[in-house]
């Protein structure tokens, strides 16, 4: 990336143009250096990145605050020793510290800075905060791969529903997502994948577009008769299929209940946690609602949360009616209420009641290919056939996604493993790049999260109304342990919100380079991996 010419505002003007190198030449001292810096890069990607020219990678989610942190970040990793440790924190380079050669290259800390209480009690988290999602930390831990990052929680979520309330299948169903960003992409697809037929909202027509261009999504619509009329015959046909429609949820979620017409199950992946950020009321356009956001903040949020109490009212009309309606954040809720929406009631979450079972006996596992080969992603797959051939979960789901998922960026994959599987998994591709078999090392990231249930229960902040609970020094030392035993960078996070269930999170990417020496911390990361699951 060139870093020469630059605006005013510091961007570069090449920006579109930011790429990760390909191949098996360093730029950094050493594969660690390299692979955090080929794997930032690659999250501000505009093959990937929401809004790269503003290093949103997803949501509200940045990789870097400004461009000079960024280039910065860059800078440092190609001067890094192999014996150094840079530190970031909330995305700016603070320094580079002299450690050794088996600590993290990088540790990144983020934290969601000051945060307002809202009339319920219930904090109104900042931009920073993140979905409490598998997935949800690859931004900010530099292992973003595009929408694939979300689609394997999503998928265990629906079926999960699915055979809670639907007889094991969405086969002949109806799923409404309020909102397309890389969860609501995810969920498209994950739809399909379980037989369902899916009806995506948003007024953003490039998310619309991006998902239906990588293949997540069937067709954009802009029309709610259009929408409706290809989903009914999907439904009657018991075909799975997606519709992306073009429109405000605020607007079309109380016009579905209005017209009698009642998803079988709807969802909230769109954040609403930082009114401020994004939202778009009613009447405005996504262009119009940013000039008013800047000309007259105060207003802007007025009407915001106004649109918000008019979707809730439309998901509590589709709720009476029989719909099953689940979230991610639950913020929705709180700013309904706030708004005077009474009725305002939080409905289950999709991670606390589906994905839980899951996330205790599982790691959800991304493989990036440094070399930009999608046969060094192939062959990863192939070892965990050769491994694991009596996993036909993991046999099932590479089927499914090398069928539709198109990679973004670098060549990745996103797949479940169970947590005992994990150690064996990433020791066979450390001895595949020994023997060349594969063109350069590989990433392989994971996270997990600490409950609010898993928090300390010495809770200094007990006594105060809402107060989100905090973790125990042992469990965050735990956890920081386990990214020093082996991991070439790590990254530990408190979203702050006492809505979201799962507020502390942590992850991990180690740069698999076929050297001996990782073979050795390879055994001692992830033998410990569920102690940060």
């Amino acid at each position: 990336m060139s870093t020469k010419p630059t605006s005013p505002q510091g961007q570069p003007e090449d920006y579109t143009r930011i790429q990760a190198p390909r191949g098996n030449a360093l730029s950094c001292k050493g594969w660690p250096q390299e692979a955090a810096l080929r794997m930032l890069m690659n999250s501000v990607d505009p093959q990937l990145a929401e809004r790269p020219k503003e290093l949103v990678v997803c949501g509200n989610d940045r990789a870097a605050p400004d461009w000079d942190s960024f280039r910065s970040i860059l800078a440092s990793l190609r001067t890094l020793e192999s014996n150094d440790t840079l530190l970031v924190e909330s995305g700016k380079p603070i320094g580079t510290y002299t450690s050794e050669a088996h600590a993290p290259r990088v540790l990144i800390v983020n934290s969601p800075g000051a945060a307002e209480r809202n009339s319920t009690g219930h904090i109104n988290a900042s931009s920073e905060a993140r979905l409490a999602c598998p997935g949800s930390m690859s931004a900010s831990n530099w292992t973003y791969v595009g929408t694939q990052v979300f689609l394997p929680a999503a998928y265990e979520m629906l079926a999960a529903a699915a055979r809670k309330h639907f007889s094991g299948t969405l086969a002949g169903r109806l799923v409404l997502a309020a909102g397309m960003n890389a969860i609501g992409g995810a969920q498209c697809l994950a739809t399909t994948f379980a037989g369902g037929a899916f009806l995506g909202i948003d007024p953003d027509a490039d998310r619309n577009k991006r998902h239906v261009l990588t293949g997540y999504c069937d067709v954009m619509v802009n029309s709610l008769d259009e929408a409706l009329r290809i989903l009914k015959n999907a439904v009657r046909k018991r075909e799975g299929t997606s519709v992306g429609l073009t429109a405000n949820a605020a607007a079309i979620i109380p016009e579905l209940a209005s017209r009698g017409v009642v998803p079988d199950l709807l969802t909230l992946p769109c954040p609403c946690d930082a009114p401020l950020d994004g939202a778009v009321p009613v009447g405005l356009t996504i262009q119009q609602a940013a000039e008013l956001r800047q000309r007259d903040s105060d207003q802007y949020r007025q009407r915001a949360l106004d649109s918000m109490a008019k979707q809730m009212q439309g998901m509590l009309a589709l709720q009476k009616l029989g719909s099953v309606t689940l979230d991610f954040t639950g913020q929705i809720h709180s700013l309904a209420y706030e708004r005077g929406l009474q009725d305002a009631i939080a409905t289950p979450s999709l991670m606390s009641e589906y994905l839980d079972p899951v996330i205790r006996s599982h790691a959800l596992v991304t493989c990036v290919a440094l070399s930009g080969e999608p046969s060094d992603i192939a062959r990863t797959e192939q070892l965990a056939l050769e491994l694991f051939p009596e996993n036909g979960s993991v046999r099932n789901w590479l089927a499914l996604v090398k069928r539709r998922v198109r990679f973004q960026g670098l060549p990745a994959r996103v797949c479940w493993f169970e947590r005992r599987q994990l150690p064996e998994f990433v020791a066979g591709i450390n001895q595949l790049v020994a023997k060349g078999e594969l063109k350069a090392p590989i990433v392989i990231s994971s996270e997990g999260r600490i409950s609010n249930a898993e928090a300390s229960a010495v809770n200094v902040l007990a006594k105060t109304p809402g107060a989100p609970e905090t973790p125990s020094r042992s469990q965050i030392t735990t956890a920081l342990l386990n990214i020093a035993r082996g991991a070439s960078w790590g990254s530990v996070q408190n979203v702050a919100s006492d809505i979201i269930e799962y507020p502390y999170h942590l992850a991990y990417a180690v740069a698999v380079d076929g050297t001996h020496d990782l073979g050795e911390r390879i055994e001692h990361l992830l033998t410990n991996h569920g102690l940060i699951g």
